[in-house]
C-alpha cells in the first residue's frame, strides 16, 4: 500500500522495570522485568499500522538482534520498514523504563546515539520513494537532530503533508526552531511546550499552549495527565477532560494519542474529536502492559471518530 503517514525518528529497544513496592533510593529494588519494541516514531507507527493506516518508518538501527527484532515486529504489523536503514557503526538504541507499582515513570534511561546518523537525505527518500503524490501526513519525533527537524517542517509542506511533531521530552524538544512555520501540529505536555518557549515555570498550560501556536504552530494537543488535555489553535484553547483507565503501565500512552489523533484526522474528523479518539487510544494502552497493544484493531472498532477509517 501507498503511505498515508510517514514517520520519522526512534526506533528503541526498550527494557521495563515495574516495581513490586514504591521506590527506594541507594539499596536493591525488586521487580518484574521484560523486553519490548519503543521508540516514538516506531510506536506511532505501528500503532497506525495496526489500524489499518498505511504507514512507513524512516530511522535507523544497529547490525545486531535488537535492530532486526525491531524490523520485523513492525513489519508484521503491516508498515512499510525500507527506510529503516541498518547502520553497523552504531548499536540500537535502547530505553529502560522503571516504573512504580501504579505504573507511572519512576526514571527512565536513554542510550540512543544512532539517531544522530539519521540525515536529511534519509527523511527525503522516505518522502519521495514510490509516493509520487506524497503522503498526507509527516510525522516528526524528537530524537531527530535539530537541522533534520527544521529540514522536515519545510520538506513535508513540498510534499504535501501536513507535519505533526512529538514534543518526546523537555530536552528534546528544544531542538525545534524558533520559528514554528510550516508545523500543523504539536504534541506536548506544559513542561516541553514552557522549555521549548523558553518561559517561566509558572507559565499555565493554556497560556504556553496560546504561546505555542503564536509561534507559528497550527495547534497544540497538550496533555495533563489526570486533568485530561488542551487543544489549541487560532480559534482558542479547549479544555477535554481524562478518558478514565485502570493504569497498568503508562509507557507508549503518548504514542496512541498521536496515531490515534493522526488516524482520526485521516478519517476526515476535527481536531477536537480527533484528539478525544486519540485520548481514548493511550486509556486502552495503559491498561496494558504492552507498549503498543496488539489488540488495538478491535479495540479501535468502539471508538465512532475511528469507524470510518480506510486504509
Amino acid at each position: 500500500m501507498t503511505p498515508r503517514v510517514v514517520c520519522a525518528g526512534g526506533a528503541v529497544a526498550d527494557r521495563k522495570y515495574h516495581l513490586v513496592h514504591p521506590p527506594a533510593g541507594g539499596t536493591s529494588n525488586p521487580a518484574r522485568g521484560w523486553s519490548a519494541h519503543g521508540g516514538v516514531a516506531r510506536n506511532v507507527a505501528e500503532n497506525l499500522a495496526r489500524l489499518g493506516v498505511a504507514v512507513r518508518l524512516v530511522s535507523r538501527v544497529g547490525d545486531d538482534d535488537a535492530g532486526r527484532r525491531l524490523r520485523a515486529r513492525l513489519a508484521a504489523a503491516g508498515a512499510d520498514v525500507t527506510h529503516v536503514t541498518v547502520t553497523p557503526s552504531f548499536d540500537t538504541a535502547e530505553y529502560v523504563a522503571v516504573l512504580d507499582p501504579e505504573g507511572d515513570l519512576v526514571i527512565g534511561v536513554a542510550a540512543m546515539d544512532v539517531f544522530t546518523a539519521i540525515s536529511a537525505s534519509d527523511l527525503d527518500r522516505g518522502l519521495a520513494d514510490g509516493l509520487p503524490e506524497g503522503p498526507e501526513w509527516l510525522v516528526l519525533d524528537c530524537n531527530l537532530h535539530a537541522s533534520v527537524l527544521a529540514h522536515g517542517l519545510a520538506a513535508g509542506g513540498r510534499a504535501g503533508a501536513r507535519v505533526a511533531v512529538d514534543a518526546v521530552s523537555t530536552a528534546k524538544v528544544t531542538r525545534l526552531p524558533a520559528d514554528l512555520g510550516g508545523l500543523d501540529l504539536l504534541f506536548c505536555n506544559g513542561d516541553e511546550a514552557r522549555a521549548l518557549l523558553a518561559g517561566p515555570a509558572g507559565t499555565p498550560d493554556d497560556e504556553a499552549a496560546a504561546q505555542v501556536v503564536a509561534a507559528g504552530a497550527g495547534a497544540v494537543v497538550l496533555t495533563r495527565g489526570a486533568e485530561g488535555l488542551l487543544v489549541a489553535d487560532a480559534s482558542g484553547v479547549r479544555r477535554h477532560p481524562a478518558v478514565p483507565a485502570d493504569v497498568v503501565d503508562v509507557t507508549g500512552a503518548g504514542d496512541a494519542l498521536v496515531a490515534g489523533t493522526v488516524a482520526a484526522l485521516l478519517a476526515g474528523g476535527d481536531l477536537d474529536a480527533a484528539a478525544l479518539a486519540g485520548a481514548t487510544l493511550a486509556a486502552f494502552t495503559v491498561e496494558s502492559d504492552e507498549t503498543v497493544r496488539t489488540d488495538l484493531a478491535d479495540l479501535a472498532a468502539d471508538v465512532p471518530e475511528l469507524r470510518e477509517l480506510s486504509p
